[in-house]
């Protein structure tokens, strides 16, 4: 058992730090939850890796670009806007996240984010050919050629490290403004490098919290098809992969599509659910998750 305050830290409750049952959860599972609850690590935030700013940064789009991003079926995504992330809240989360059944265990039952979740969210096709595979043949002078072609700009050498594009470079060009008679392919151009920062920014960003993966790029050069693809599975899949991940006793950052997790919960809450309710009212009266003491009221 463990004792957790109330917010006015005049009331206290009893908690199990579970789980109850070890029929399908393991208690042998190395897991962040139970070694703070040990005491064998402390409970300091994880630390959200993101590199979506540039995107926003260089709002609005130009309409002629806009068109083709909608085409390639992310205009849901790049009409969220800018949104601050709450470490203390998604490491609450984590902590409650039970890889065995890719769910948040909360004492008000299980929840978790579906396929349907990320069709309804964030416009993505669900179905339709996989977001997958790993490229390893391309050289820099290749992914260099590649950027040309599809994005109008060559980068430096040193831009480039193992298949990922700093994005530094990506907000140089888009500070180039649009010319008014520009061609359609510079307006190509231009929303394949809005695109490839919101793909390797918001839907799949890594630990560099600076790059994205120039793998992308090469399912860009077809404006008209690019959405057919199942981006909502692979969104998914990496969303439960990444909370997998940082459950790890020794985690201490967390990337990939963890910003579905904000959009969902403001959704729910648009809905006036009663789990989202139950799930604000038991992370922020508790902390994290009842076995952690962090501080997740934003500032």
């Amino acid at each position: 058992m463990i004792i957790c305050l109330g917010m006015d830290d005049q009331t206290a409750e009893l908690v199990h730090p579970g789980p109850y049952v070890h029929d399908i959860i393991s208690p042998m599972t190395p897991h962040r939850a139970r070694s703070i609850f040990d005491g064998l690590i402390d409970d300091s935030t994880l630390q959200v890796k993101r590199c979506d700013g540039t995107f926003w940064d260089h709002m609005p789009i130009p309409a002629r670009v806009w068109h083709y991003i909608c085409l390639a079926g992310f205009e849901s995504v790049a009409s969220l806007g800018r949104i601050s992330v709450d470490h203390a809240l998604i490491t609450s989360l984590v902590e409650r996240w039970r890889p065995e059944t890719h769910s948040f265990h909360l004492p008000i039952g299980e929840a978790t984010i579906t396929l349907q979740d990320v069709e309804v969210l964030w416009g993505l096709h669900i179905d339709g050919p996989p977001v997958t595979g790993r490229d390893t043949t391309h050289s820099a002078d290749a992914w260099s050629q590649l950027c040309m072609e599809l994005l109008g700009f060559m980068p430096a050498r040193s831009d480039i490290d193992g298949g990922r594009l700093k994005v530094g470079c990506l907000s140089a060009a888009l500070d180039r403004p649009l010319p008014d008679n520009a061609t359609d392919d510079m307006c190509r151009q231009m929303a394949r490098t809005y695109l490839l920062i919101l793909i390797g920014g918001i839907l799949f960003p890594d630990n560099s919290g600076n790059k994205v993966p120039l793998l992308y790029l090469q399912l860009l050069r077809d404006l008209e098809t690019v959405g057919l693809y199942s981006w909502g599975s692979a969104v998914l899949g990496t969303l439960y992969r990444s909370f997998c991940n940082a459950t790890s006793p020794t985690a201490r950052t967390i990337c990939d599509p963890v910003l579905l997790v904000h959009v969902y919960l403001n959704g729910l809450y648009a809905y006036n659910s009663l789990l989202v309710l139950h799930l604000y009212l038991f992370v922020y009266s508790y902390g994290l998750g009842s076995v952690c003491r962090h501080c997740v009221l934003s500032g």
